[in-house]
């Protein structure tokens, strides 16, 4: 989820300092900082599964003529 600034709706980013379940966010562009609760996200990896190919036997038809 991004956070943006209150005063300038540009984007806050997290700051490498970090209390608990806080987290210092600052803007990027006018420095704004606010301590908000930090979301941690948990990335996994979904493996697929190859998709199955039913092929169907047709017969094909040619144009040429000789």
């Amino acid at each position: 989820m991004l956070n943006f600034c209150e005063k300038c709706g540009n984007v806050m980013v997290l700051d490498k300092r970090s209390n608990q379940s806080l987290g210092n966010y600052k803007c990027r562009s006018c420095g704004f900082a606010k301590n908000m609760k930090l979301e941690k996200i948990r990335i996994s990896e979904k493996i697929r599964e190859e998709p199955e190919a039913n092929l169907v036997p047709t017969r094909l038809k040619t144009a040429f003529k000789f």
